[in-house]
C-alpha cells in the first residue's frame, strides 16, 4: 500500500468472479478508473479466487482495465475487514480511509436491481477527495455476495449429513439448473460445491427465494418445485451443524438429464430456425430485449402442435418468448430497426434482429395491415430456465396463416463482460391433420401497467372475453417492474 502515498487517492475493491453482482460492476469500475485517472486516482481489484492463474485468466476475460491482485489466505480482505463482493475502500494520499461500502445504490438488495443508480457513492466520494473536500457519505452498505473465506474443516459426520440427507434434495430440486453448462451461476453437483455455498443455500432456501416458485396460494400447478417444510428444515440444520459430509456410500445415484441442446420429441421438427449470425451483447448497460424474425414462407395454413426454444449462451439468456406474425409488420420492423453492425463507436449491442424492448419496439398502424387481418398473430410458447418444449393439448393446434413469420423475443441480461449468442434456436412441429380446436395466447393487461405508489396493497385485475367456449390451459403471470408478491 506504500504505492498509494504517491497518488492523490487509491480505491481498493474486493471482488469475486463467482458473484454475478460483482461481475456486473467490473465494467462500471473500469469506467470510474478511466474517468479519475487524470485526477491521479488508482484502482486495485482484490478478487477472492484461490488460484493466481485463474485470477489472471478471468481478469483478461472480463477485460478489467485496472490491476487485479491475488490475495492468498484473504490477508488483505481481513486487514480491511471486507465482507462483501463488490465492496470498495477509498484511501487518500495519507492512506486514511475516507469512504467504504457500495459502489452505488443500484442494488437495493442481492435480488433487487433498480433500473439505474440514484446515488453514485464511490464516484462522489472520489471527487470530494480530489477536490480537497470532506466526503459527505462515508459509508453505504454494500449489497452483493459474501466474500469467500477459508472455512473451518467440516465434521465428518453428524445427525444430518450431505450424502444421506441433503444430496437427495439437491438432486431433485436444484440440479436442473445448478449443474455444468446450465444457467445457474454455480454448480451443486458435489459435496465440495454445496459446502462452498452452504451459508447462501441456507439463507435462500429458508426465505423461499430458491428454488424459484413465487406462487403462494391457489390451485395446484404442474412442475411445482417448492421445497417442503421438512426439506427446508433438513438443509438449515445441516448448515447449522457444520455441513458434515457423511458416508459416500449413502450418496444417491446421480440423476440423468437429457442433453439441453436436443429437441424434445420422437419426431424431428418440421422447422428449425437459428440465429443467422452472432449477436453481440456489451458488458455495460441495462438488460437487452431483442426480437429475431424469420420468414416461414408457407403458402398454406400450418397447424403447430408443439414448439421449443433452445438457448445458445445460457450465461446471458434470461428467457425467450416465441410468436408468429401473420401480417408482416414485425419483419418490416426488423428490416427498419435492425443494427447488424455497430451504429456508432461504443455501440456494443449489435447483430441479427432488432432491439425491441419488452414490446414490439413500435406501435402497429392498423392501416398497414394488408393480409391475414383475422389472424394477425399469437404467442406460441416460451422458455425459462428449467423448461422444455411446450405442446398443445391433444387435438388442438395454433393455426398459422399463409405467408407468416416466426419470431422469438429474447431477454438478455449482462454478465459484466462482452458476450456472444450465436446458437439460440427454435423448432416447430406441425400436425398433419386439421385440428379439432385452435389454440391462442392472449395478453390480458391493464392499459396502465403501474400501480399507485401511495397504495402498496393495490392490485390490478383484467379480463378477456371469448366469443366461443374455451378451455383455459396455462398462464404466464409476470411483473417486469418492482412488485410485491
Amino acid at each position: 500500500m506504500a504505492e498509494g502515498k504517491k497518488h492523490k487517492a487509491t480505491v481498493v475493491v474486493f471482488l469475486s468472479f463467482n458473484c454475478p453482482i460483482s461481475n456486473r460492476y467490473i465494467p462500471v469500475l473500469g469506467d470510474l478508473a478511466s474517468k479519475h485517472a487524470k485526477n491521479d486516482v488508482i484502482f486495485i481489484g482484490i478478487p477472492d479466487q484461490n488460484d493466481p492463474a485463474e485470477v489472471k485468466k478471468l481478469a483478461l476475460e472480463f477485460k478489467a482495465s485496472f490491476p487485479m491482485h491475488y490475495d492468498p489466505e484473504n490477508k488483505v480482505a481481513d486487514a480491511f475487514l471486507a465482507k462483501t463482493s463488490p465492496e470498495a475502500f477509498l484511501l487518500d494520499s495519507n492512506l486514511t480511509l475516507r469512504y467504504f461500502g457500495a459502489i452505488d445504490d443500484q442494488y437495493a438488495d442481492r435480488t433487487t436491481r433498480l433500473p439505474q443508480a440514484r446515488t453514485r457513492h464511490l464516484d462522489e466520494a472520489i471527487q470530494a477527495v480530489v477536490d480537497g473536500k470532506g466526503v459527505p457519505v462515508k459509508h453505504a452498505a454494500a449489497n452483493g455476495c459474501p466474500l469467500e473465506r477459508a472455512r473451518k474443516s467440516a465434521p465428518a459426520t453428524g445427525a444430518i449429513t450431505f450424502h444421506r440427507d441433503v444430496q437427495p434434495i439437491i438432486n431433485t430440486r436444484c440440479l436442473q439448473c445448478h449443474r455444468k453448462g446450465e444457467v445457474a451461476p454455480f454448480e451443486l453437483a458435489t459435496y465440495d460445491d454445496a459446502y462452498a455455498w452452504a451459508d447462501d443455500i441456507k439463507t435462500f432456501v429458508a426465505n423461499r427465494t430458491m428454488p424459484p416458485w413465487h406462487l403462494t396460494a391457489g390451485v395446484p400447478m404442474r412442475n411445482d418445485i417448492r421445497l417442503s417444510e421438512s426439506e427446508i428444515s433438513t438443509i438449515v440444520k445441516w448448515v447449522e451443524g457444520g455441513s458434515p459430509r457423511g458416508n459416500q456410500a449413502d450418496a444417491p445415484k446421480a440423476p440423468e438429464f437429457p442433453p439441453g441442446d436436443r429437441w424434445d420429441d420422437n419426431d424431428p421438427p418440421d422447422v428449425v430456425m437459428k440465429l443467422p449470425g452472432q449477436f453481440h451483447l456489451g458488458a455495460l448497460g441495462e438488460d437487452h430485449y431483442r426480437t429475431f424474425v424469420f420468414p416461414l414462407n408457407n403458402k398454406e395454413e400450418k397447424y403447430v402442435r408443439k414448439s421449443q426454444f433452445i438457448p445458445g449462451n445460457k450465461k446471458i439468456v434470461h428467457h425467450s418468448l416465441l410468436f408468429y406474425d401473420g401480417v408482416g409488420l414485425v419483419l418490416d420492423a426488423q428490416k427498419r430497426l435492425g443494427n447488424p453492425k455497430p451504429r456508432h463507436p461504443g455501440d456494443m449491442d449489435f447483430g441479427p434482429g432488432y432491439e425491441s424492448g419488452m414490446g414490439l419496439g413500435f406501435i402497429p398502424d392498423p392501416r398497414n395491415i394488408k393480409k391475414n387481418q383475422d389472424n394477425a398473430g399469437s404467442g406460441l410458447s416460451g422458455w425459462v430456465p428449467g423448461s422444455g418444449a411446450l405442446a398443445n393439448p391433444p387435438g388442438a393446434c395454433h393455426v398459422i396463416p399463409p405467408d407468416s413469420n416466426l419470431l422469438f423475443q429474447t431477454h438478455y441480461h449482462r454478465s459484466g463482460k462482452p458476450e456472444i449468442d450465436a446458437d439460440s434456436r427454435i423448432a416447430v412441429w406441425f400436425s398433419k391433420k386439421n385440428p379439432r380446436n385452435s389454440s391462442r395466447a392472449n395478453c390480458s393487461t391493464p392499459h396502465s401497467g403501474t400501480s399507485p405508489r401511495e397504495a402498496p396493497g393495490f392490485a390490478r385485475l383484467d379480463h378477456w372475453n371469448s366469443r366461443k367456449i374455451a378451455n383455459y390451459g396455462a398462464s404466464l403471470p409476470t411483473c417486469t417492474c418492482l412488485a410485491r408478491r
